[in-house]
């Protein structure tokens, strides 16, 4: 069943990121996947849209999903332009030498290719069940993803003004959401895939489609946060944030 669902999404996937990982070999560059993300889910949506049934839960996901992916790969577009390389992929592209090109494509964009489709498993399954109203979940799958992505955008807004008026590399974001969660974009984030499962929940693939937010959520607890703080835990200042302020809630620490 899953294979039957996924296989073509797949195959426009793979055609997706291979084009990307050409075009970050004429740019030099593998922090285009960054601005890539959002757009693969995008595309995604437009192809269920065009080319399948759209019953009114999985129209819903579409324009959320749209709405996400656009101010998303925006904002790093923005945040990225004029700047070198995001220093994960320049790391990794100095540690795999003369093996950069083919780990490039398939520990950045085939695995990242990979995981946007386990991500976006409830817009595979709602895509296919034509379905006409709303459910309580969800209404409150929207609700949920309505908070994360207020959350998500707020905290990415704070941080890009924050480094733009920073007057040194050691200071630290503390403020808005930042004074309460070290990662609230990432709380958003999570958040509101899972509104999105919630959005698509059917009884009878809830357990295929939960695979979406678990792999994102998996993805920002295990990966994501922890090379973030990697770089900066020795930094006196950021270590004392790390103590004083959640990991992702935006509460205020006892």
């Amino acid at each position: 069943m899953i294979l039957d669902t996924i296989s073509l999404p797949a195959t426009i996937v793979w055609i997706y990121v291979t084009i990307c990982f050409c075009i970050s070999l004429l740019k030099k560059r593998n922090d285009i996947m960054d601005i890539a993300w959002g757009i693969g889910f995008i595309t995604l949506c437009l192809f269920y849209f065009f080319f399948e049934e759209t019953s009114l839960p999985s129209l819903i996901m579409y324009v959320l999903t749209i709405l996400w992916g656009i101010r998303l790969s925006w904002h790093i577009l923005i945040r990225n332009k004029g700047k070198k390389e995001d220093f994960r992929y320049a790391s990794w592209r100095k540690k795999w030498g003369k093996w950069v090109i083919p780990r490039s494509y398939l520990q950045i964009y085939l695995l990242q290719g990979a995981l946007l489709l386990l991500i976006a498993m409830p817009i595979h399954f709602s895509a296919i069940k034509n379905i006409h109203f709303l459910t309580p979940l969800n209404y409150l799958g929207i609700i949920i993803w309505i908070i994360g992505f207020i959350i998500e955008t707020i905290s990415d807004s704070e941080l890009s003004n924050f480094l733009k008026n920073r007057k040194s590399k050691n200071e630290v974001c503390s403020d808005g959401l930042w004074e309460y969660s070290r990662h609230p974009n990432y709380f958003g984030e999570m958040t509101l895939w899972w509104g999105i499962w919630l959005i698509g929940f059917q009884a009878e693939t809830a357990l295929i489609t939960i695979i979406g937010p678990i792999t994102i959520t998996f993805i920002i607890i295990f990966i994501s946060q922890p090379m973030i703080e990697e770089k900066q835990k020795k930094d006196p200042k950021y270590k004392k944030y790390l103590k004083n302020t959640h990991r992702f809630l935006p509460l205020k620490k006892s």
